[in-house]
C-alpha cells in the first residue's frame, strides 16, 4: 500500500468520525432547543402543563429524552453527509498537510455543510418549520450550525496532521546502514513525550513559508558569516506557495575560496556568535585556522536545549550537491560546539527506491561527546517529501524518518544549539563505482515544506528569542568577552 493511499485513508477515516460527531452534536442541540422553546413559550410541546413552574420542572427530563433521540437522528444524517465529506477531505489531504489554517477552514466548511444538510432535512420533514415562528426556527438552528463549525475548526489540523497524514509519512522505514541499527517503535519508555503524536510536547518554533518573503525573525540568511562576511555568505533562495527553495545558482560565487575552494552554499541558521575582528572565536571554526573577517552581532532567534526538531523536505539527486539539517552548539563557551546531524543527504546517494541518509553526532570541541555518525540506507524516494526528525533528550538523541525510529545515540549535548539548514554544491562529483546521475540544471533546489521545533511540556520556558539581544554591541561584546576569557578555540 502506497504512502499516499495510507494518508488518504487515514484522513478519510478521521473525517468520517468528525462528521458523525458533528451530526450527532447538531441533532442533539437542535432537539433540545426545540423542547426548551416549546416548553418555555407554552407551545404545542407544552400542552397540558398548568403553569410556567411546572413546565420548567418537566424541562430537564424532556430535554434529556429528546436530546438522545435528536443525537441518534443526527448520527444517521451525519453519516449520510460525512461520506462525501470524507472523500473531499481525503482528496484535499496533500494540499492541507502541515497547513493548520487551511485545514481548519476546509474542515469547518465541510462539517458546517453536514450540519446545514442535517437541518435542511429536519425542516423538510417537519414541513418547512419546527415552530410556529420563523425567527424561533433561526434561533434553534443557528447555535447547532455554530457548534458544528467550531467543531470542524478545532478538528481540522488533527485530521490531516496525524502520524500518517503528514504528506510524506506513514511508510515503514528500515535502517540498514553501517551502524547496523534496525527499526524500533518511535519513542522510548512509558509516559514520556511521543515524537510521533507530539503528546508531551509543545510547538515553540514553526515556519511554514506561507508568505512571499523569508521571515528574518526566524532565520539568519547567511552561512557562518563571521569567517568571510555577509556578502560572500548570503543565501540564495525563493519563498512562495508554502515552500522554501534554497538555491545554488550558476553565477553564485564560492563561499570561501581561499579555504574551501569552489564549494558553494546557500544556508539559513537560527543564531550567530563570533568574537572580535581577527580572533578565532566563532561558530563551527574550531581547528580550521580561520579568523573572524567581519564582526557579527550576537543573535539567538531559536536556540533550544532538548526537544524535537522536524523537517519536511525533498532532496535533490544532483551528484555534486548535498542537503542537510543539523544543529550546532551556540558556542558561547568553546566546549559547547558539538553537532547533531538530523539528516545529511548527498545527491549521489539518492535513487528512485532507496537513499542513504547520514545522521548522528560529531563532537568537534566538546570533550564529553564521542563521534557517533552513521549513514543509513532507507527504502524511500528522497526526491519526494519526507519528514526527518531528531528527538533530543538529556540522555540520548533518537532519529526518525516519516515517524519511524531509525537509530538512537546514547549521549547528548547539554547546552543550547541552533539550526543550520542548507544546500551545498561541491566543485567536482565524488568518485563512485556506478556512473553518477546527470547533473541538474541551475538553479539547483533544496525544497522545504516546513521546519518545526517542539519542547517537552515538562520543561518550562521557551527557546525562541532568548534574552540575549539579537542586535546591539553591548550584548554581543559581553558574550565575546566571555568567550575570549574562556581561552578561545
Amino acid at each position: 500500500m502506497t504512502v499516499e493511499r495510507v494518508q488518504r485513508m487515514a484522513v478519510a477515516g478521521r473525517t468520517l468520525a468528525t462528521g458523525l460527531l458533528g451530526g450527532a452534536a447538531a441533532g442533539a442541540v437542535s432537539a433540545v432547543l426545540v423542547i426548551v422553546v416549546a416548553v418555555l413559550t407554552g407551545g404545542e410541546g407544552a400542552e397540558g402543563v398548568g403553569d410556567r413552574a411546572e413546565r420548567i420542572l418537566l424541562l430537564i427530563p424532556a430535554s434529556v429524552q429528546v436530546g438522545v433521540i435528536g443525537a441518534l437522528i443526527g448520527l444517521v444524517a451525519g453519516l449520510v453527509v460525512a461520506v462525501p465529506a470524507a472523500a473531499v477531505m481525503a482528496l484535499a489531504a496533500p494540499l492541507l498537510a502541515a497547513r493548520p489554517a487551511r485545514a481548519r477552514a476546509v474542515c469547518a466548511a465541510v462539517v458546517l455543510a453536514a450540519a446545514v444538510a442535517l437541518e435542511a432535512a429536519v425542516l423538510a420533514v417537519t414541513g418547512g418549520g419546527v415552530t410556529d415562528s420563523p425567527w424561533t426556527d433561526v434561533m434553534i438552528v443557528s447555535p447547532a450550525l455554530a457548534a458544528a463549525g467550531v467543531l470542524g475548526w478545532r478538528r481540522g489540523p488533527a485530521l490531516v496532521d496525524g502520524p500518517t497524514g503528514r504528506g510524506g509519512g506513514g511508510r515503514p522505514v528500515v535502517g540498514t546502514g553501517e551502524g547496523g541499527h534496525g527499526v524500533t517503535e518511535a519513542g522510548e519508555g512509558p509516559g514520556g513525550p511521543d515524537p510521533v503524536t507530539k503528546a508531551g510536547y509543545v510547538l515553540e518554533f514553526e515556519d511554514l513559508f506561507e508568505g512571499d518573503r523569508l521571515d528574518e525573525g526566524r532565520w539568519v540568511p547567511y552561512y557562518l558569516p563571521q569567517w568571510n562576511g555577509r556578502a560572500a555568505s548570503a543565501a540564495r533562495y525563493e519563498v512562495g506557495g508554502g515552500r522554501l527553495d534554497l538555491l545554488i545558482e550558476e553565477d553564485q560565487p564560492p563561499w570561501y575560496p581561499e579555504r574551501e575552494g569552489g564549494l558553494r552554499v546557500s544556508s539559513l541558521q537560527t543564531g550567530v556568535f563570533a568574537g572580535p575582528l581577527g580572533s578565532t572565536v566563532g561558530q563551527h571554526g574550531r581547528g580550521s585556522g580561520m579568523a573572524v573577517r567581519e564582526e557579527q552581532r550576537a543573535v539567538r532567534l531559536y536556540t533550544p536545549q532538548y526537544g524535537l526538531i522536524e523537517l519536511r523536505a525533498r532532496a535533490i539527486d544532483d551528484p555534486r550537491s548535498m542537503v542537510a539539517l543539523w544543529m550546532i552548539g551556540y558556542e558561547d563557551e568553546p566546549e559547547r560546539s558539538a553537532e547533531i546531524c538530523v539528516c545529511e543527504i548527498f545527491g549521489r546517494d539518492v535513487g528512485p527506491d532507496t537513499v542513504r541518509v547520514g545522521m548522528g553526532l560529531h563532537p568537534f570541541g566538546d570533550p564529553a561527546i564521542t563521534d557517533d555518525f552513521t549513514v543509513e540506507t532507507l527504502p524511500i524516494d528522497a526526491r519526494e517529501f519526507h519528514v526527518y526528525a531528531a528527538e533530543w533528550t538529556p540522555e540520548r538523541v533518537s532519529f526518525l524518518v516519516d515517524g519511524r525510529h531509525v537509530r538512537t545515540v546514547r549521549q547528548s549535548p547539554r547546552y543550547p544549539m541552533q539550526l543550520m539548514l542548507n544546500i551545498y554544491e561541491f566543485p567536482e562529483a565524488p568518485e563512485r563505482d556506478t556512473p553518477p546521475a546527470p547533473e541538474h540544471p541551475y538553479p539547483k533546489r533544496f525544497t522545504v515544506d516546513y521546519v518545526r521545533g517542539y519542547r517537552p511540556t515538562a520543561r518550562a520556558g521557551s527557546h525562541v528569542r532568548s534574552d540575549l539581544p539579537a542586535a546591539g554591541a553591548e550584548g554581543a561584546g559581553a558574550e565575546r568577552a566571555k568567550a575570549e576569557g574562556a581561552g578561545g578555540v
